[in-house]
């Protein structure tokens, strides 16, 4: 452990792994509760959580209180996993939850480009990707509403 607390990638590797680990015994987690389960472990408030996602805080009180009903929208569960900067194998157990499986058309491989090797950067940054590849944005709007 001294060696994973020498730098922050390596604690922010650590963490990750962790997460990983201890999703594999939370199969039976819908997808509330597992995404509550990030947001409370990286300490996020619902401010924060509009801002990095550009989600409602309509949309963070129904994670909360485990209160969305049938699947939530792909483009809603990426809002999360970009703006949280959640890692691959994480952001697709996510997408698991919420019913979704990234497949091979244009927009699901750079969904998975986002996830796997544009780590850190904003939902901003991603929509101007997308729209330079006239892919539709995964937020149309400054808050993605329930």
């Amino acid at each position: 452990m001294e060696l994973f607390n020498r730098c922050e990638d390596m604690q922010r590797f650590y963490y990750e792994v962790a997460d990983e680990l201890g999703a594999a015994f939370d199969t039976e987690q819908t997808f509330c509760q597992y995404a509550w389960k990030i947001i409370s472990h990286k300490g996020i408030n619902k401010k924060v959580f509009e801002d990095k996602t550009l989600l409602s805080g309509k949309y963070y009180d129904l994670i909360k209180s485990n209160g969305i009903k049938g699947n939530p929208s792909i483009e809603a569960v990426m809002s999360i996993c970009i703006g949280l900067d959640l890692g691959g194998r994480t952001s697709e157990q996510l997408l698991e939850k919420a019913g979704h499986k990234l497949n091979d058309s244009p927009l699901h491989v750079v969904y998975r480009k986002f996830l796997n090797n544009f780590r850190g950067r904003s939902l901003y940054e991603c929509n101007e990707i997308l729209g330079g590849f006239a892919l539709p944005l995964i937020s149309k709007k400054e808050y993605i509403q329930v």
